[in-house]
């Protein structure tokens, strides 16, 4: 559902439209609606400078999917043409972020941010570093096998193995569940979907007391579908209170704009199966309807 209080505006046309690319949606294998692309993902621009690099070029990606160069080009015509409305629109950036003025200008490799974004103990490790005690514990919902991108992978081989915290690990892959018992088989884990109905009674098998939930370290959680649903029941009605929360957001859908993918039947019953087709490609795995959470919410 969403929440906005931001209204449409008139905006210069783009030189090429996806409009005129043809998209065909397939469940199964088999064509349930042909449209255009358009129909099916969010079209805008919610800040064109940030596609240009440190020496100013526009960066876009070559792609029937990704807006083109003279697109980004011209929304940024419009939007520094009007000095006024540039400076307005930063100004609420700053607010609304609390965003200050300092810059870590510090040199980075190019794959820098990734791996950060990719390890919880990079930042678990800021946290010791400021005197947070940590316990060794983790709540990892869409865990996966437990390898590769989970962020979760280095903090579980090493603090929580050795210190023995409450850990819980839902995954409702069969085969992904398989691998990630043999890959980290201290962690505790549950081989099942999760959801807001069956959330409180998996924590019970490892957080049953409210000391171990106020001192949990990292919440993860990354289902590709209905993350806020699951972030509220967390929070607020399952009395978890972690360090580090670690969510995938859909940043198709930008702030102000509130959107959180309920659960429902028909999301259970097509999830994971749904592709996209574009003019005539090789079909692409897409999460529909549009999933996750936004920032925002």
């Amino acid at each position: 559902h969403f929440g906005s209080s931001m209204s449409a505006r008139s905006a210069p046309p783009m030189l090429r439209s996806v409009d005129t690319v043809q998209a065909s949606v397939l469940v199964d294998g088999r064509v349930v609606s042909t449209g255009r692309l358009s129909d099916y993902r969010f079209e805008g621009f919610a800040n064109p400078k940030a596609y240009l690099d440190s020496s100013g070029r526009a960066l876009t990606l070559q792609s029937v999917w990704a807006e083109a160069t003279q697109d980004v080009k011209v929304a940024l015509d419009w939007f520094v043409s009007n000095r006024s409305r540039h400076a307005r629109v930063l100004r609420k950036k700053a607010t609304r972020f609390r965003r200050g003025a300092f810059w870590d200008p510090t040199p980075r490799l190019p794959g820098y941010f990734r791996d950060v974004a990719l390890n919880a103990s990079v930042w678990l490790e800021q946290l010791r570093s400021a005197g947070v005690d940590l316990a060794g514990s983790y709540v990892n919902l869409g865990a996966a096998a437990g390898v590769g991108d989970d962020p979760l992978n280095a903090f579980a081989r090493d603090a929580v193995r050795e210190s023995g915290g409450p850990t819980l690990a839902v995954e409702a892959d069969p085969e992904l569940c398989a691998r990630h018992r043999q890959a980290l088989p201290w962690v505790s884990l549950a081989c099942e979907r999760v959801s807001t109905r069956n959330l409180g009674a998996l924590l019970r098998t490892s957080f049953s007391l409210a000391s171990s939930r106020a001192a949990l370290d990292v919440l993860k959680v990354d289902l590709d579908s209905f993350e806020g649903p699951i972030l509220e029941e967390a929070l607020f009605r399952q009395g978890l209170r972690p360090k580090l929360l670690l969510v995938e957001i859909n940043a198709g859908i930008p702030p102000p704009l509130q959107f959180a993918l309920l659960d429902s039947p028909q999301w259970q019953e097509a999830a994971n199966i749904v592709v996209i087709s574009v003019g005539g490609s090789s079909p692409m795995e897409v999460n529909m309807p549009a999933a996750g959470v936004s920032l925002s919410y």
